[in-house]
């Protein structure tokens, strides 16, 4: 048993916590010895020497898994080796009489079957036992249990047959980055601890840069396209010699002759001799020289003479019904059978047209165009020969069903709080004939609110259709046609029904969007209509909810007008760029920039018969009801809200290894009340908190600035923290992801984090100082949580589970802000549960990665 021990002068603040970290590591490093055979070493470091140009990370990625050093904590270097320690410990449970026995009794069970292979039912026992059996085979051949060699990991044995052969695969990779002159050595020392290293030397010496790139066709047209389209090569002069451009090349050039006509080109005809290279000078040359053929003496540029555009819906016998519609609409021939389309507005997705060249761009494109539309389940393009280098392009695009009915009972997640669900919709598809999805969905769910699993019940449905075209009257929307454009109108009604208020929203909505390219989206909302009532619960939560709002309404806060039957309007807009794929450890970005203008509505539709906000109309249609709530006075006018709104989010991924990353986020945000009540809806206040957001605090509990958070006395007389909206946002988060292992059913990963934030109001409150943003002292305002968090990533979904603690609690005194050592565990300080513990380590439960 190894044992680590610490002796350092440490502040009593810093000391306890150092103590449980090193009390870690010391649990950690409790493992059996690593026994090894005779002459067998193992490997605990890996280096890369000399190498400039290339990075140690490019070549990382030739060592196979198990020429790598086993796994440490955190990738750090003086960290136990926890898989290994896992591995180690299986070993020395292993237990060979009881393997064994039990292989013994699999055996007798597999013969005690009855010999009748007819019965379904002693076939799955058989096939189960002989599973159990091979599993039992492997444990007793590799003296290791199953479940040991799961979460475990073989120790990392230097063998200099696989060295040997990596240092060669090592050459070659030099080789093909342009290091002709390369030499690759490898050396295995002891480090001053007593470990094994290994060290690739890596000399690249002086690479070889391209000084003339030729392109010999022997065909005039072909040599014409390849010199018109030069700047966009990937062989440029004076660049490395790289193989990858190389091919790259040949790539780019075999679709640029497939753009123009040429059907049947592909790489295979480039001649293979490609580079000569001279060493006087350390110079290259580059060929791309098509080679010809007898069955190949030239190449003939491809016209489309006919076109061919089926949309069927296929049935289970892969038979076409016999309702069929023909039509002829520019050159294409469109058959439909069961289900009628648009033509015109089909047509425009397809950019193919007959007695144009071939060109796979196009095909692309239009099979993009296609899929895009939801209506085919994918487009399939045959190609049949004519004389004279003419095609015949046949496209099938088997519909999709035109009713989809889904049903979804489910767990979700609000506030961390698990909850009960069912969501149920109904998709039409053209029904309008204008290739529209109509869908109507529902939900009904019991779900958490509030930090101590207050439950709430919402019910709701919404209406929509979506039209796949920008409708502007008086304007032209084709020239947005490849950007994959959408126009969606919706109506919705909600209800939630918490123990303090039932609130219930009607919604109308429009949007535009458009893509510039798969990763940059474009969103405009130009209809954005809510109308919301909210009534007290008339018993003592309701009672004493809706008191404390207006106590802080005569304080200056101005939350409850959040509450109040309100009626907001919006124009609003986006653009997303995200360049991330979901399971690809590689770097990659996110920005969202948000802007929005509410109250944009009031100026043409308020009554000029009163000087402030109002829409009289609304007021008839939808009249405010003045509930009583106890001996508290009612509301008697709807509130209005004239805003301005505006919000960054930038997220990067920078991978440190094949099995880890660094992520950060950055998000801030603005919002400007202007109207008479100077304040925001609730749901366009900005909220910091949560388990995406300052994970420490509870949802929606950070802020603001360094007052004091607002509280009431809920039913269970406890102390409950008010929702803290705030108008200027400023937060971050940084966080370390790792592989841990593999599970039977996905990868178990672990993360380490750190969040800071805060929110501010922009508008001084006179009874509250610390709530407004201040230049001269927000940035001392800064909340500051940290922690640790689990993944189970099933690469479809992500379940995280995130344990936070609080560092800094700006609501604390200057001086006293600090509050890393006034951590407790326990949600309550007292056994009465009364005193809620601010300074535990809650447990944040959430849907895929924070950010």
């Amino acid at each position: 048993m190894r044992f680590v021990y610490v002796s350092s002068m440490l502040s009593t603040k810093l000391g306890k916590y150092f103590s449980y970290f090193t009390a870690i590591v010391l649990i950690s490093s409790c493992t059996p010895k690593v026994q090894l055979e005779k002459d067998e070493f193992l490997l605990r470091n890996l280096a890369f020497k000399g190498n400039k140009q290339i990075s140690s990370d490019e070549l990382e990625t030739l060592i196979p898994p198990n020429q790598k050093p086993n796994r440490r904590f955190l990738d750090l270097d003086f960290m136990p080796a926890q898989r290994l320690s896992f591995y180690m410990l299986g070993k020395k449970l292993y237990n060979e009489n009881k393997v064994s026995a039990r292989f013994e009794e699999l055996n007798r069970q597999l013969q005690s079957l009855p010999q009748d292979f007819s019965d379904k039912k002693n076939d799955k026992i058989r096939q189960k036992i002989r599973k159990k059996l091979e599993r039992t085979q492997e444990t007793f051949d590799k003296k290791i249990a199953w479940f040991w060699r799961f979460v475990g990991e073989e120790p990392s044995i230097i063998d200099i047959n696989k060295i040997e052969k990596t240092k060669k695969d090592i050459e070659l990779y030099v080789l093909r980055k342009g290091f002709y002159d390369r030499k690759i050595s490898y050396s295995i020392d002891t480090t001053k601890r007593g470990f094994m290293k290994l060290t690739y030397q890596i000399e690249e010496n002086k690479p070889y840069l391209i000084t003339r790139v030729v392109y010999d066709a022997q065909d005039e047209k072909i040599d014409s396209l390849f010199k018109s389209d030069l700047k966009n090569t990937f062989t440029k002069l004076n660049s490395l010699a790289d193989w990858n451009n190389i091919e790259n090349e040949k790539l780019r050039l075999e679709a640029l002759l497939k753009n123009n006509g040429y059907y049947n080109f592909s790489p295979q005809f480039f001649d293979n001799q490609m580079i000569d290279t001279f060493r006087v000078d350390n110079t290259a040359e580059i060929r791309f020289k098509i080679k010809y053929t007898p069955k190949q003496p030239k190449f003939n540029q491809y016209s489309i003479s006919e076109i061919q555009f089926l949309a069927a819906e296929i049935n289970s016998n892969q038979k076409l019904s016999s309702q069929t519609d023909t039509t002829l609409y520019n050159g294409i021939n469109y058959i439909f059978v069961d289900n009628k389309f648009p033509i015109k507005l089909l047509d425009s997705r397809v950019g193919l047209r007959p007695n144009e060249l071939y060109s796979l761009e196009k095909i692309t494109n239009t099979k993009r165009q296609l899929y895009n539309l939801n209506q085919f389940s994918f487009a399939n393009f045959q190609y049949r020969l004519l004389p004279d280098n003419k095609l015949r392009v046949e496209i099938t695009a088997p519909t999709l069903l035109k009713y989809n009915v889904t049903v979804d009972p489910n767990l979700n997640l609000v506030n961390s709080i698990f909850g009960i669900g069912l969501n149920g919709s109904v998709k039409v598809r053209n029904q309008l004939k204008k290739l529209d999805i109509i869908e109507l969905a529902g939900r009904l769910s019991h779900e958490g609110t509030g930090i101590n699993n207050i439950r709430s019940t919402d019910i709701g449905g919404n209406a929509s259709i979506t039209f796949p075209q920008i409708m502007i009257p008086f304007l032209n929307s084709e020239k947005l046609r490849d950007y994959n454009p959408k126009t969606q109108l919706g109506v919705g009604l909600n209800n939630s029904n918490t123990l303090f208020y039932n609130r219930t929203n009607l919604k109308f909505t429009g949007v535009y969007s458009w893509q510039k390219s798969s990763v940059e989206t474009f969103i405009f909302s130009f209809l954005d209509i809510n109308l919301t009532n909210t009534s007290y619960s008339a018993d003592s939560n309701g009672i004493s909810f809706r008191k404390t709002l207006i106590e802080q309404q005569l304080q200056g806060n101005s939350l409850k007008v959040s509450f109040d039957p309100q009626f907001v309007s919006s124009i609003s807009g986006s653009y997303v760029f995200n360049n991330q794929v979901q399971g690809d450890n590689k770097r990659a970005k996110y920005l969202r920039i948000f802007a929005e203008s509410g109250g944009t509505l009031l100026g043409l539709i308020k009554d000029p018969s009163v000087n402030y906000d109002r829409v009289k109309f609304i007021d008839k249609l939808f009249p405010v009801k003045n509930q009583v709530v106890g001996e508290l006075p009612p509301d008697t006018t709807r509130a209005y809200f004239r805003f301005l709104k505006f919000n960054i989010d930038f997220r990067k991924y920078l991978p440190i290894s094949s099995r880890s990353s660094w992520a950060y986020r950055f998000n801030i945000g603005l919002a400007i009340p202007y109207g008479k009540n100077r304040s925001l809806p609730y749901e366009k206040n900005f909220f910091a908190g949560g388990s995406t957001s300052v994970r420490a605090w509870d949802p929606r509990g950070l802020g603001t600035g360094s007052a004091k958070p607002q509280i009431f006395e809920n039913f269970s007389n406890r102390l409950q923290t008010l929702p803290q909206p705030g108008d200027i946002l400023l937060e971050g988060s940084i966080e370390y992801r790792n592989n841990l292992f593999k599970m039977p059913i996905g990868v178990l990963e672990g993360a380490l984090f750190a969040d800071w934030g805060n929110i501010w109001k922009l508008y001084s409150n006179p009874n509250n100082s610390g709530e407004n943003f201040e230049l001269k002292r927000f940035y001392k305002e800064f909340a500051v949580g940290a922690g640790f968090g689990l993944r189970w990533n099933l690469d479809y979904l992500i379940f995280r589970f995130d344990f936070p603690v609080k560092v800094i609690d700006p609501s604390q005194p200057v001086g006293e802000r600090f509050v890393l050592d006034d951590f407790k565990f326990g949600r309550f300080l007292d056994s009465e549960k009364t005193l809620y513990n601010l300074y535990r380590i809650p447990l944040r439960i959430g849907i895929g990665y924070p950010f």
